[in-house]
């Protein structure tokens, strides 16, 4: 999962199906590490987030889900002065 941080207003949400690396490794051109070698192609689902900006700094990156039934909800973040959501359903 990756968050396009486009600006203070225009994140996206990426589901990748990227082999994800740990470790940094220069010579390694295929598998995403960090926001290093991302390939658009193996997008899964992007998202546009509703982007907020907070009045208090949220000192670590949080992330929770609100809003939840059995068939959805919102999945939020925070860092810094900003939070993002986006909702989601759950395919049945």
């Amino acid at each position: 999962m990756l968050i396009d941080l486009k600006s203070d207003k225009d994140w996206t949400l990426i589901l990748t199906s990227q082999t994800y690396v740990t470790t940094f490794d220069p010579q390694n051109t295929k598998d995403l590490y960090g926001g290093f070698n991302y390939k658009a192609d193996k997008d899964v689902a992007r998202a546009t987030m509703t982007v907020e900006r907070l009045p208090y700094t949220v000192d670590q990156l949080m992330w929770w889900f609100t809003d939840v039934t059995p068939t959805g909800g919102t999945m939020r973040i925070a860092w810094e002065r900003m939070t993002a959501s986006v909702p989601f359903k759950l395919l049945q």
